[in-house]
């Protein structure tokens, strides 16, 4: 046995997990489907309260390491945010979403709000 598998075998590993349930999901889901109308009306204002909203349900129910993780995020900075990646979208005639791009920005942005809790 290699020096490297003795001590990965040696370490003791904390589980992470997600607590959330399916039915979470879906009474969050069926939320977001009600005030479709409403992210129109407001030309997604409701949609970025609602994605916020979202996003710390999922932290409230995630642990790492036995470390329950937080979700902190700005509306108004995730409104500015999309509008910004609309234009983008525009620009590029929809290469922005079609290769990703939009994707990887909303996942970094998710990834520097969300901290381990105190």
């Amino acid at each position: 046995m290699s020096e490297f598998e003795m001590q990965t075998q040696n370490q003791s590993f904390s589980e992470s997990e997600f607590t959330g349930t399916a039915m979470g999901v879906f009474g969050r889901k069926l939320v977001i489907l009600i005030c479709f109308p409403l992210i129109i009306l407001t030309v997604g204002l409701v949609g970025a309260a609602l994605a916020i909203w979202f996003q710390k349900w999922i932290a409230r129910n995630t642990y790492i390491s036995g470390k329950q993780l937080e979700f902190e995020a700005s509306f108004v900075d995730l409104w500015v945010k999309k509008i910004i990646w609309m234009i983008l979208s525009v620009i590029t005639l929809g290469l922005y979403i079609i290769l990703g791009f939009y994707f990887v920005a909303y996942q970094k942005w998710i990834t520097r709000n969300t901290r381990i809790a105190q």
